[in-house]
């Protein structure tokens, strides 16, 4: 005895395994419909399986009724009891009809019986939660000796024991008894069988459940992501400090995202045949996305994001919501190694990361909310700087620059504009307006207009300036210049207008001396005598007497065309002293405009200060509208400001500039 084959061979014998009805019964155990036995093989109809319990069921009554799957398919034996759901059945079903098969899968060559001699032959399995262990040893049975018999030494018969092996098929019965299930390793198994291997080995393990994935948004507009590419100029060359579009716009109406739905996992099975679910993926509901100017659509396709209005697109890291605006956010910062340097076309800028040292932004109205150790360009619009500004230059000539935080060893520049800060130290700030809303220390400032709460250590050059309070800072005083306007050209033109009408005096003189001798000449004289009369019609000139008037007429010509010509030259005259009369009114009106609002007012002196008259130079540029290193020539350019106002370190100082243009005294 020893094969298996020997103990069941009833079985394989008559007509029952001849038959194809699928309802026939095995010895012991009843088949369901969905078994079909055919001569060599044994099949399973899927038209008639309703999913995996169903085979179950029928491997669990064939095996605790000690039968076995003779030549068993174990990878069908496998998805046969645990892949097939109802509407896999279904599926595997329609697979067939494509290919023109039968539905139907074979899983082995026949049932039988396992001889009872052999049933104890298969140990106990070592089953833990991942794995399942069987100890390989060598085996033998003891054959059966008829009652009475006697050996050659006349003694009884004693049971004869012979070397015999484990089965595959067998292997698989009994396991499923012994709690294993799921994931035989049929070739580990058959191996060892016929290796004939003494020991202990893994022959099962689990299968962990294959994560499924969780819903996501996928980017659907082209365009949607940054060209982080260097910039080409317009010559071919590479601007390595300026990215290529950092920035994107995007239109009404475009596809954002579209949400991709959460995959399940598979799942897992243990060596018991237990399910292992997977975890639960992640889904989400896209609305929680939608920003301002969004909305969600749906189509046969899926879900998407969709812009509302042309802008551009912002992603609040914060919440996660997607939002298009009219003004462009960024909040990564700008360096060299992310976004270089910006030049941006949009009409708002509103940066929430730092903007690092040397890097340049260029725009219109600009919003910092972080600090900024770099340049901010504008050409008129509003430059908004939240916290601190730090050693970096922020120019906006026309337009208005408000610093909410401190100002640190900076530049400002706001030409013809505005600039307010709440503090400063260390830095030049030129406007037309400054205002410091709480001190200034160490600062160079020049504007037109100025007012400043506290100032210590400072250079202040204005038209009009006001200091609340002047605070003391070791050895350094206050330095103010009150810019007087240059009057000395005022004075030269009224100089040169005198010089034009004493020359036109002069020259009016000389006609009236000239006229009088030509009117006093004889024929002259007769001439207009008679010509006023007859103008006046006091006489009426006979035709002879008009032969006369002709001839005298024409003696006197040359005399009275030279008199004709000093009356046009004296109308040209009158009229050019009447404009010159004109311009020295509008010089008086000039000179005392351009002293009107010149003033210099100090509440409280608590500290050393200097106040100094220092006249503007004639150039035409305005001053503040100059670059900086002229700015700190005029500030401290030796003998800058001659005329001394005020020296001291208390009290209270308040003056004006006369509309005279003298230097005058304290208002």
């Amino acid at each position: 005895m020893t094969e298996p084959a020997e103990f069941v061979a009833e079985e394989e014998s008559g007509d029952a395994a001849d038959r194809s009805d699928g309802a026939a019964a095995f010895p012991g155990v009843p088949l369901p419909r969905f078994i079909v036995r055919e001569t060599g093989a044994v099949w399973v109809e899927l038209a008639h399986l309703e999913d995996s319990a169903s085979f179950r069921r029928l491997a669990g009554s064939l095996f605790e009724a000690d039968c076995c799957l003779r030549g068993l398919d174990y990878p069908v034996f496998q998805r046969l009891a645990f892949e097939l759901e109802a509407a896999d059945v279904a599926t595997e079903i329609a697979r067939c009809e494509e290919t023109g098969t039968a539905p139907r899968w074979r899983l082995c060559d026949a049932l039988a019986h396992i001889d009872p001699i052999r049933v104890d032959l298969y140990r106990s399995f070592r089953v833990a939660d991942d794995l399942a262990e069987y100890l390989f040893e060598p085996l033998t049975v003891d054959l059966p000796v008829a009652e009475g018999a006697s050996g050659p030494d006349g003694a009884s018969a004693r049971p004869l024991g012979i070397r015999v092996h484990l089965d595959f098929d067998e292997f698989v019965a009994r396991a499923w008894l012994k709690g294993v299930r799921f994931g035989l390793d049929e070739s580990v198994v058959r191996k060892a069988i016929a290796d004939e291997h003494n020991g202990r080995l893994v022959i099962a393990r689990q299968r962990l459940p294959e994560p499924g994935e969780d819903a996501r948004v996928e980017e659907v507009g082209a365009g949607l992501r940054r060209d982080d590419a260097p910039n080409l100029l317009s010559d071919g060359r590479v601007n390595l400090l300026q990215f290529r579009n950092r920035f994107p716009q995007v239109r009404s109406g475009a596809q954002l995202m579209r949400k991709i739905p959460a995959q399940p996992g598979r799942p897992g099975r243990s060596v018991a045949g237990e399910s292992l679910p997977p975890a639960v993926p992640r889904d989400f509901d896209l609305t929680a996305l939608v920003g301002a100017e969004t909305r969600i659509e749906r189509d046969e396709n899926g879900e998407y994001l969709v812009a509302a209005m042309d802008g551009f697109l912002d992603i609040d890291a914060g919440s996660g919501k997607i939002s298009v605006t009219e003004k462009i956010i960024s909040r990564q910062g700008v360096n060299i190694r992310t976004t270089g340097d910006i030049s941006l076309v949009g009409q708002e800028y509103e940066e929430y990361g730092e903007i690092q040292e040397k890097r340049v932004v260029e725009g219109w109205n600009i919003t910092t909310h972080a600090d900024v150790y770099g340049n901010l360009v504008s050409s008129g619009g509003v430059i908004t700087i939240k916290k601190r500004l730090s050693g970096g230059t922020i120019t906006n000539n026309g337009g208005r620059i408000v610093i909410e935080g401190s100002a640190l060893n900076a530049t400002v520049l706001g030409g013809d504009g505005e600039v307010e800060v709440r503090h400063a130290e260390g830095c030049l700030i030129a406007a037309r307006r400054v205002i410091v809303t709480e001190g200034a220390v160490c600062c160079d400032i020049v504007a037109d207009e100025m007012e400043v709460r506290e100032a210590t250590g400072c250079t202040l050059a204005g038209r009009a300036v006001t200091v609340s309070a002047v605070r003391p800072r070791g050895s350094s005083e206050t330095l103010v210049l009150v810019r007087v306007p240059p009057l000395e050209r005022f004075g030269h033109e009224r100089d040169e207008v005198h010089a034009r009408l004493a020359a036109i005096d002069k020259v009016e003189q000389l006609a009236r001396a000239e006229a009088a001798q030509l009117k006093a000449l004889e024929p002259v004289a007769r001439y207009l005598l008679l010509a006023a009369k007859v103008r006046e019609q006091e006489i009426v000139l006979s035709p002879e007497q008009q032969t006369l008037f002709g001839k005298l007429r024409e003696l006197a010509a040359p005399s009275l065309r030279r008199l004709a010509q000093l009356t046009q030259d004296a109308q040209a005259r009158a009229a050019e002293c009447a404009a010159l009369g004109e311009r020295l009114a509008a010089i008086e009106s000039e000179r005392a405009a351009a002293c009107e609002g010149v003033t210099c007012r100090i509440e409280d002196i608590a500290g050393e200060i200097i106040v100094r008259a220092a006249t503007d130079d004639e150039s035409g540029h305005p001053l503040v509208r100059r670059p900086a290193a002229d700015l700190r020539r005029f500030l401290h350019a030796p003998g800058a400001g001659k005329s001394l106002l005020h020296a001291a370190d208390s009290g209270r100082f308040d003056w004006r500039l006369g509309s005279d243009g003298k230097i005058g005294h304290e208002a």
